[in-house]
């Protein structure tokens, strides 16, 4: 078990590793260090009023509990090792920093537009100091679902529900388990995930997307066994939703699921299924024991 466990990390795609290990050794210093939390954390209305705009890119790098810590990275890591094996490092790294801006940008103007309402001001938001990398990963959620074109999701091992349904009743879930929870970060980054699908995906890195891979990544991260070039990437991060997923090998009495274009969705590879891997004869040429057929007349002996 230990062996696999270390197989598993050492092939970690690059970005998913890196991320994890920056909030993991940002929580512990901010053990030490409480001073962190207060002056990283997402407050629109001090990066409104006061211009502190470096807290639209620290809130998700850190958080307030152990707990907090494992759920986010453990989603991280399950999360991020399907989706970047498919997309590539380059464009995970592009989507995961543009999904950081976009949050905190959108989190900035709606809290001040509802603090400001002269109807009826809501001010929760506006003061709110939240950190946490969920946001992230609840965008990172609806662009994976809708580039794997999963139809059903088993939702905690007792029933399937619709693939396109599942952030919502996610973000049911976590709102009513934990009650302190940014709601707002939460919906934004739902909402991130789907412009990514629709259009994000097209600025600026798949116009030039090997240039922007090497001119972010240096070289011993090209080399580094975790980095998935574009060039091996299956996915471009927003394949069309409508694609179904089919049971095409069958073995042993199991069904393996697998994509119709021959994706392994649980590996994040690329498959054949069985019949493409059956050895085909060539053509034109016949069996030796056609060719010597007898042609003289046959005899019965009684």
């Amino acid at each position: 078990m230990a062996e696999r466990i270390k197989a598993a990390w050492r092939v970690m795609p690059l970005v998913t590793k890196v991320t994890f290990y920056t909030i993991c050794a940002l929580w512990l210093l901010s053990v030490f260090f409480d001073a962190m939390i207060t002056y990283g954390c997402s407050q629109p209305s001090l990066v409104f009023l006061s211009g502190q705009l470096w807290r639209l890119v620290t809130p998700p790098f850190l958080h307030l509990t152990i707990w907090h810590l494992l759920f986010n990275a453990l989603t991280l890591l399950f999360t991020g090792y399907r989706l970047e094996r498919r997309i590539g490092s380059a464009r995970m790294l592009h989507m995961m920093s543009m999904t950081i801006i976009l949050i905190s940008v959108l989190n900035v103007g709606i809290s001040f537009i509802l603090a400001s309402n002269p109807l009826y001001s809501i001010n929760t938001f506006f003061y709110e100091c939240a950190v946490g990398y969920s946001g992230v990963l609840f965008a990172f959620v609806v662009v994976d679902i809708r580039d794997a074109g999963i139809q059903t999701i088993p939702f905690c091992f007792l029933f399937n529900i619709p693939g396109w349904l599942y952030p919502f009743i996610l973000l049911l879930f976590v709102q009513l388990m934990m009650m302190q929870v940014s709601l707002i970060s939460h919906c934004l980054g739902i909402l991130v995930g789907y412009m990514w699908s629709w259009f994000l995906r097209g600025i600026m890195i798949d116009k030039k997307a090997k240039a922007y891979e090497k001119f972010v990544f240096p070289d011993i991260a090209l080399k580094h066994p975790g980095f998935v070039p574009l060039s091996e990437a299956i996915s471009d991060g927003c394949n069309k939703p409508d694609r179904t997923i089919k049971p095409t090998n069958v073995q042993n009495g199991s069904l393996s699921a697998r994509h119709s274009s021959g994706i392994d969705l649980r590996r994040g590879t690329v498959d054949h299924s069985i019949e493409s891997q059956r050895p085909v004869p060539p053509k034109g040429k016949k069996d030796k024991k056609e060719k010597k057929k007898f042609t003289g007349k046959g005899r019965t002996m009684n």
